[in-house]
């Protein structure tokens, strides 16, 4: 079988927005793609994969006694860190599908709930996976789940949030409308409940648990037609009672459609909803809506904010009991360029501050939190000034008055096809910051949900190169408020239990490191006729921002031999790609014998507890000949 490849080298296997789908350049061959675990070779250092379908044995350099240097790893613990976590599969080269890392919620006894959505098949089918993480980020228990018994549902739970019982509740869409699954604190299933109108379809939108021991559930409602189109969109609410039963349900809604955003419990027992509502009589563009409501779902004040095309992903509420809102706002009708954006608003409703944080491409905002100084944390994701137009991980601490204090991003500037972006934020009893949402970095790439603990000013140690500044600008921006006139009413729901199923999936994570340093290929040749052949000879060495860890193996992954091209476009056989490891204490490989052409590499860390290093492509030096 033969692949079609450009000819540039690309370092990650998997596409933001298609996982599974190679990027330009080099990617795996299906023998590759479905590679079991690798098994050890006769020698005590090298190792390679088993052999595959197409992908003939090749032989590996055993290392000499002298290659082999101790191996560190007994420096302190880290404080700040970065950890990822992955699917086992056949999704990538690594044999790990992919993980998007979607929401992240605070557990009483000082761990997480993290939220994902998971695959390893081609085109994507997603299943929904919940992990519970102690303050460190290792793996306390973990579900995945499918809705029916066939195909995954895609991404179909959606929001989750800690309970006041140590367990979590989360919140999605399914056949039978939207739902919300409680688990316990051991992870084990209490119930779970689906909601639907007749005639109309849901669109999910927050789930919370509210100060009485119930839940609260936002979602989007509108009439379908026969034709499956949906009409006259409303605002729905429906509050549960500790077991998962329908209290109330209402809907908001006026002579236009609206559509519900997030919400948030007040300190009285009331509750905040953002949504969108048209901003022109004939029911085009969108303006920032906000509802007060009683603990009944009573309307206590209802405000429009004229602000642009904008959406809020995150509400909070302020110490003096107003709300803090945070979102992205499209600067034109293509949607292809976006500025983030904060407001705070007072406990009436009326506008403090609104600012907008400016690149020169796309940024929104996905998180905001209120930080015990007066200030606000938000985390996002910009692509404005990455060199390659990568998607990258956005934190900024903003002060009172929405100025900029700090702003950080988190990913390799120097890797063309890399992108990270973040979708949580949570403060740390210490002042720290844990950050979640998704990344490719680490190893030969793939997707995985991504969770950083940082300093109290953004910062994560033995990273070098992978924390940066960001140079967004703080903007004001005019909003003129407008009186909404939504009108309540009370809806009959039908509540139903749905078809869920679970799998046994194997989930794990580890620590993100630093790549290995002055890492070169170095072409050599020999005149003798018994030890006649090419050989390519790798060195690299270990980087200091690791001494704290003990890295179990080192990976390097071979493409060629490559011949020249007059154009982008060439062909390689599968046989063209191999995996190769060497032990931990190995510092040097010899990729022998190759053909005529040339080969191109990338060489990473494994950890001791599964973690990846950062990848790097060893830089190409002049051929030398043995005697």
């Amino acid at each position: 079988m033969m692949r079609r490849l450009l000819l540039s080298f690309s370092l990650v296997m998997i596409l933001a927005g298609g996982p599974g789908i190679p990027k330009a350049g080099y990617s795996a061959p299906a023998g590759l793609a479905a590679m079991e675990a690798i098994g050890p070779l006769d020698g005590p250092q090298a190792k390679r994969p088993a052999k595959q379908p197409g992908d003939p044995q090749g032989k590996v350099r055993i290392p000499v006694r002298g290659d082999v240097r101790p191996r560190t790893g007994a420096g302190p613990a880290r404080t700040t860190w970065v950890r990822t976590f992955s699917r086992e599969g056949t999704l990538t080269l690594s044999g790990v599908g992919v993980i998007y890392g979607f929401r992240m919620a605070p557990a009483n006894d000082g761990g997480f709930f993290l939220l994902g959505h998971t695959s390893v098949s081609i085109p994507a089918s997603y299943d929904s996976c919940i992990l519970k993480v102690d303050p460190a980020g290792s793996i306390e228990w973990q579900r995945v789940l499918r809705q029916g018994a066939g195909a995954g549902n895609t991404q179909f739970l959606r929001s989750i949030a800690a309970t006041s019982d140590g367990g979590c509740i989360a919140g999605g869409v399914c056949d039978s409308g939207v739902m919300a699954m409680k688990f316990e604190a051991d992870g084990d299933v209490a119930w779970q409940r689906s909601f639907d109108r007749e005639d109309a379809r849901e669109e999910f939108a927050d789930l919370r648990q509210t100060s009485d021991g119930g839940y609260v559930l936002l979602a989007s409602s509108g009439l379908e037609d026969t034709m499956g189109i949906v009409n006259d969109r409303d605002i729905l609410l429906v509050k549960l009672d500790p077991l998962g039963n329908p209290a109330w349900q209402r809907t908001y809604g006026g002579p236009f459609e609206e559509s519900a955003g997030t919400l948030v419990e007040l300190s009285d027992r009331g509750i905040a909803v953002c949504g969108r509502t048209p901003a022109q009589p004939d029911g085009s563009g969108d303006n920032l809506l906000v509802l007060r409501l009683t603990p009944t779902g009573e309307i206590v004040w209802q405000t429009v904010y004229q602000a642009g095309d904008a959406y809020a992903t995150s509400i909070n509420v302020t110490p003096a009991g107003g709300l803090i809102l945070a979102g992205g706002v499209y600067e034109s009708e293509s949607q292809l360029r976006s500025d983030a954006w904060a407001m705070k608003v007072t406990a009436g409703g009326a506008v403090e501050w609104k600012k907008t944080y400016h690149g020169d491409y796309r940024e929104s905002f996905h998180s905001i939190i209120v930080m015990l100084d007066g200030g606000y944390v938000a985390a996002g994701s910009t692509d404005s000034f990455s060199p390659h137009r990568g998607e990258r991980a956005l934190l900024m601490k903003l002060s009172s008055n929405g100025d900029i204090a700090w702003q950080r991003t988190y990913g390799r500037d120097d890797a063309q096809d890399g992108y990270s972006y973040g979708t949580s934020v949570v403060p740390a009893p210490d002042g720290a910051l844990y950050v979640a949402g998704t990344t490719s970095f680490g190893g030969m790439g793939g997707v995985r949900f991504l969770l950083m603990k940082t300093s109290t000013d953004g910062l994560v140690a033995r990273l070098p190169g992978f924390v940066t500044d960001a140079p967004l600008e703080a903007q004001d921006s005019a909003v003129e408020t407008l009186p909404a006139a939504l009108i309540s009413q009370d809806v009959p729901v039908v509540s139903s239990i749905p078809a869920l199923t679970p799998l046994d999936v194997s989930i794990h994570g580890g620590l993100l490191f630093a790549a290995p340093l002055n890492a070169v290929v170095t072409r050599t040749s020999s005149r003798s006729l018994a030890l006649l052949g090419r050989s390519n000879v790798l060195t690299w060495e270990p980087n200091p921002a690791n001494d704290d860890l003990e890295i179990a193996k080192y990976r390097i992954y071979a493409v060629g031999p490559i011949p020249p091209s007059d154009g982008d476009l060439i062909v390689l056989p599968d046989d063209a790609f191999h995996l190769y490891e060497v032990d931990g204490g190995v510092y040097r490989f010899a990729h022998s014998p190759i053909e005529a052409g040339g080969y191109d590499y990338v060489i990473w860390g494994v950890g001791a507890d599964g973690g990846e290093g950062l990848a790097v492509r060893p830089t190409q030096l002049a051929a030398r000949r043995r005697p």
